[in-house]
């Protein structure tokens, strides 16, 4: 089994799906959603399965989405020229991603390695595009709460991606899983490319806490991949992930949406 979840577009699902179809894999379509949280406007990743491709709702949430990182990569390209002198255009962030939808700070921190001004992406992020750096800016973009309820609504798995990541270096704790649990929350990615052992565990036993569906994935983004990795195995994702998933959704499809 495997699901197809790009960064806030559903584009490319009727590719994959006819891809798996024709090598006999069993397909999950989804989504992984840019939003904020509520309050204090910290940016975290939402997946969302088993939605069609070109649910309206969705589809408008992307919209959104797009709109506001496209206008928060604006503002870091100005503040890159203003308070450290480094000068790129958006012309030349999409040129370095021409077939892809979605431009984002990966692309130019792309740009930015491949112009010698830093050694990789990492660096880029840690310096001047994350929330410590010198160049960062906050997105404006949709509430996860938001989020959450029109993936519900739209018949879909609302999974919380990459917890390691949600208020990092802390990373989730029961605390914060709490309220999106209230929001309607109904999986946590436990399973991750950079999650370690410790994390692992810590994880599953939040999940279980809450009775949340354990997912797991690689998160590839291409050539650029936690641990430099490509793909996804046994030794990141368990077997019993994907039987424990359909089982989980079989049980979510036949039981009425409380949120």
């Amino acid at each position: 089994m495997v699901a197809l979840t790009d960064h806030d577009t559903m584009a490319g699902i009727p590719e994959a799906a006819a891809e798996a179809e024709r090598h006999g894999v069993r397909f999950v379509p989804g989504i992984e959603m840019t939003t904020v949280l509520e309050g204090g406007g910290e940016e975290i990743h939402l997946l969302a399965y088993h939605l069609r491709h070109d649910d309206p709702a969705i589809a408008a949430l992307c919209a959104r989405t797009q709109r506001a990182l496209r206008e928060r990569l604006a503002e870091v390209l100005e503040v890159m020229r203003t308070r450290i002198g480094r000068h790129v255009t958006m012309e030349e962030v999409e040129a370095s991603a021409p077939h892809t939808r979605v431009i984002d700070r990966p692309h130019l921190a792309r740009v930015m390695v491949a112009r010698g001004w830093a050694v990789g992406s990492h660096e880029v992020f840690q310096r001047h595009l994350g929330s410590e750096g010198d160049c960062f800016v906050p997105l404006r973009g949709i509430h996860c709460g938001e989020a959450i309820a029109a993936v519900r609504a739209a018949g879909g798995i609302p999974v919380l991606a990459h917890p390691k990541y949600f208020r990092y270096p802390q990373g989730a704790t029961p605390e914060d899983i709490g309220p999106l649990v209230e929001a309607g929350l109904l999986g946590l990615e436990v399973f991750h490319a950079s999650h370690s052992l410790d994390e692992v565990g810590r994880y599953r036993a939040i999940a279980e806490e809450f009775d949340l569906l354990v997912t797991g994935g690689s998160d590839c983004h291409g050539a650029v991949l936690p641990g430099g990795k490509r793909g996804v195995d046994h030794e990141c994702v368990p077997a019993w992930v994907g039987p424990q998933f359909e089982k989980r959704v079989r049980e979510l499809v036949n039981t009425p949406s409380s949120p």
